[in-house]
């Protein structure tokens, strides 16, 4: 995605820590010690505040928890790594909406075995972006 000045044209991206970098990139990054989890939660945060017209987030976590989760909370592989789950899938502490305001927004118990697996790998959940009910 690139930045342009027409207003119709949304865009996130940014000269920041998340650059032009998939996943693989981000972790090859963090590995070498040219970015650190904080900078890379900042910078997805930027992302997410630009985007907050688009009314597309369901729920999500406060950054100092999140931070904690990034920098204590696993060893896998892309640890460090912030990341996000579909309103489909139970992150404890956030509501699982099915990104529906039919559905009452109750805070999970516990993680989906999606979740967990997700976790194993390093990544932080932080982040509910709406979904679709049938997707």
């Amino acid at each position: 995605m690139t930045n342009t000045d027409d207003p119709r044209v949304l865009t996130t991206s940014t000269n920041d820590a998340l650059g032009d970098h998939d996943v693989v990139g981000l972790q090859s990054e963090l590995a070498a010690g040219k970015v650190h989890p904080q900078e890379l939660l900042a910078a997805a945060l930027g992302c997410l505040d630009r985007a907050a017209d688009l009314n597309a987030t369901v729920a999500r976590i406060d950054p100092e928890s999140e931070l904690r989760n990034l920098l204590v909370g696993s060893s896998g592989a892309f640890a460090g790594i912030p990341s996000y789950v579909k309103d489909n899938e139970d992150v404890t502490g956030l509501p699982t909406t099915q990104g529906s305001r039919a559905v009452k927004p109750t805070p999970a118990m516990g993680d989906s075995w999606l979740v967990q697996r997700f976790r194993e790998l390093g990544f932080g959940c932080w982040l509910k972006p709406r979904c679709p009910i049938s997707a």
